[in-house]
């Protein structure tokens, strides 16, 4: 682990202090645990515990060694560390005083201006990792036609609720299910929230759409009239029951995909720059402003005000959400990375230290700890702590 001197000058005077965080703890332990180079660690430690300096102004009468080290002995020390450091010269007590934190100890020194005036030695709390498991529930809440709230969690298998002529139905698996026809203008809205499992849903026509976390799905209890609108934010994959009397559209702000039976990915995350459409089988169109194209299977259109399609897409990278797998393909930006476990985990980002450049590439299984995955993109060059909900991410 790497640390700038000033960085750890900070984080030493801090933690003497006692007014450091806990994630400023977490941080200096992690640099004494993993640093073979403890020189500037001594020299401060030597300075904590007697050392005067007059350009600094600093009065700390020298310690009392063998009553602090009676201490640390009767409390912090097994008897085979207490041989160990019974056989250390006091010219080696600045290294034991590494021993001693290593082991978890420290020492409070209250000092008047030229006497000792107590010695305290209590145990270090080192601070216990934190980690967020991957999701376990789906969190997801129905919006009914009425305004009404169903968080689906909380609900038994079976109806959840009637909307006009339709049934809506919780499965033993999760997915929502709409059965019956003819509920002229009752929109539905489910949500998926940040930290939420994909959740399944089956439209009243039989077309089957998945949901990824921080994304939403407006439509109809029953589809009527000439076509099948939905509006999506987010993230989905649809299985568009065919029916070439009523086409499905797929509506996001201006953009639209116009299908009549096929299966297709759309990505709309804000935080990924362009809406993605990748075609996995059949066709569709793609229209925003004046600018309407036709896909073929394995393209994927990239829109923001205009429409590019990019031919020879991974369709595996691009379908590994629903599959239970982050999949980066051979590189893909760190930034980028870090959205879609913000989602997944529901957690905040936070970059220290200036932009951060580095690519990453490879997969990971979704049902990983955050802890886990981060160990595994520390491998880019770029160190991760966790505080709580929120990430730190340090260059």
């Amino acid at each position: 682990m790497l640390l700038s001197k000033e960085r750890l000058l900070y984080l030493l005077n801090a933690w003497s202090d006692g007014k450091a965080t806990g994630m400023e703890e977490q941080e200096l332990f992690a640099w004494v645990n993993e640093s073979g180079n403890h020189e500037f660690l001594l020299q401060h430690i030597e300075k904590l515990v007697g050392q005067y300096n007059p350009k600094e102004k600093e009065d700390i009468a020298p310690v009392n060694w063998e009553h602090l080290y009676e201490q640390i002995i009767d409390k912090c020390v097994t008897p085979r560390q207490h041989v160990l450091l019974r056989k250390m010269s006091w010219v080696g007590w600045s290294a034991a005083a590494i021993v001693i934190l290593l082991l978890g100890t420290t020492a409070y020194l209250y000092s008047t201006h030229n006497s000792l005036k107590e010695v305290v030695v209590q145990p270090i709390k080192k601070p216990v990792p934190q980690d967020v498991p991957a999701p376990v529930k789906s969190k997801a809440v129905l919006t009914l036609a009425d305004g009404s709230r169903i968080e689906l969690d909380s609900m038994a298998n079976g109806t959840l609720a009637q909307q006009g002529n339709v049934q809506v139905v919780k499965q033993a698996d999760g997915q929502i299910t709409y059965n019956g026809k003819g509920s002229e203008g009752l929109y539905n809205m489910l949500n998926v929230p940040r930290g939420s499992k994909v959740v399944t849903i089956k439209l009243s026509d039989g077309t089957m759409v998945w949901l990824n976390s921080e994304s939403s799905l407006r439509y109809p209890a029953s589809f009527t009239g000439t076509e099948r609108k939905v509006e999506i934010t987010g993230e989905a994959y649809f299985e568009v029951a065919h029916n070439p009397a009523m086409p499905f559209i797929v509506k996001k702000e201006a953009m639209e995909i116009k299908v009549l039976g096929t299966h297709f990915n759309i990505n709309t995350y804000a935080d990924e720059r362009v809406n993605k459409i990748t075609l996995l089988e059949g066709s569709i169109s793609v229209s925003i402003n004046d600018q309407e194209d036709l896909m073929r299977p394995g393209q994927q259109a990239q829109v923001n005000n205009k429409i590019k399609l990019v031919n020879g897409v991974d369709i595996e990278a691009v379908m590994a959400w629903k599959n239970g797998i982050f999949q980066f393909g051979d590189k893909m930006d760190l930034q980028l990375i870090m959205g879609k476990i913000a989602r997944w985990y529901d957690v905040d980002i936070d970059y220290q230290g200036g932009a951060i450049n580095q690519k990453f590439g490879g997969e990971i299984p979704m049902n990983s700890n955050l802890s886990e995955v981060l160990e595994i993109l520390k491998t880019s060059g770029v160190k991760f702590t966790i505080d709580g909900k929120k990430v730190m991410v340090i260059p």
